[in-house]
Parts: structure tokens; C-alpha cells; sequence
């Protein structure tokens, strides 16, 4: 992961979304029951819909993109087919307000905290 005032960049190696109609049933959607063993760690997955509030996002997985603008696009989202897909999922984001150096260093440790005992490199 890495953070910078303007943005994030966030990337993984997992399965991402197995289909376009995976994408359409659970990207969109909030509040899909959790299910035994979906959460690696902790009890949540992506928190897309938190971050969603913070920043314009572009989520790439496997064979799809997607763009979301909640201050542009209300709860709507634009799902693209990628000629070149990857594995995985793929997330970019830019602030819509950009941190601070306050804000970036608390960001970037609070992280840092949280995935202290995993193999992720916070940046």
C-alpha cells in the first residue's frame, strides 16, 4: 500500500472478483452478509464503502474496472471491461480533500498498526 497527500494505491495477489456478474451482485451492493472464512483478517473485507466517501476511486479485478465518484456519481458506478486484466484487485484512489502532513503520518501509522503482524508493506 502506498499513501501520499493526493492519493493511495493499493494492490493485493488474491482471486478479486471471479465474474462480471460477481461484480454486478457484491461491488454495488452493501450490506452482503459476512460469511465464515471471507475475512483473512479481522471481521470485515474491502471497507470499499468507507473509503468511497473519502476519495475517487478505480478498482481494478481480474477483467473489470471500476470508477466510482460518490460526489459526482451519488451511489452509482462505472464497470468497464479491462482488455488486459490482472489477478487480484487493484485499488487507486485521490482524496477528495488532500491530507495534510498530519493527517498523511497518522494515516500511514494507524495502518502501519493495524497490519503490523502481516506481510503488507505500508508506504
Amino acid at each position: 500500500m502506498t499513501m501520499t497527500k493526493e492519493g493511495f494505491h493499493c494492490a493485493d495477489d488474491g482471486r478479486g472478483f471471479a465474474s462480471r456478474n460477481d461484480v454486478l451482485r457484491y461491488f454495488g451492493r452493501f450490506g452482503t452478509p459476512h460469511q465464515e472464512g471471507d475475512a483473512t483478517y479481522g471481521r470485515f473485507r474491502l471497507g470499499r464503502g468507507q473509503i468511497m466517501a473519502h476519495a475517487k476511486t478505480r478498482w481494478a479485478s481480474n477483467d473489470w474496472q471500476m470508477t466510482v465518484d460518490t460526489r459526482s456519481m451519488g451511489y452509482n458506478y462505472d464497470l468497464d471491461d479491462l482488455e488486459h486484466g490482472a489477478p487480484g484487485c487493484s485499488i487507486e484512489g485521490i482524496w477528495y480533500e488532500p491530507l495534510n502532513d498530519l493527517e498523511l503520518m497518522s494515516a500511514v501509522q494507524e495502518i502501519r498498526d493495524l497490519v503490523r503482524y502481516t506481510r503488507i508493506s505500508v508506504e
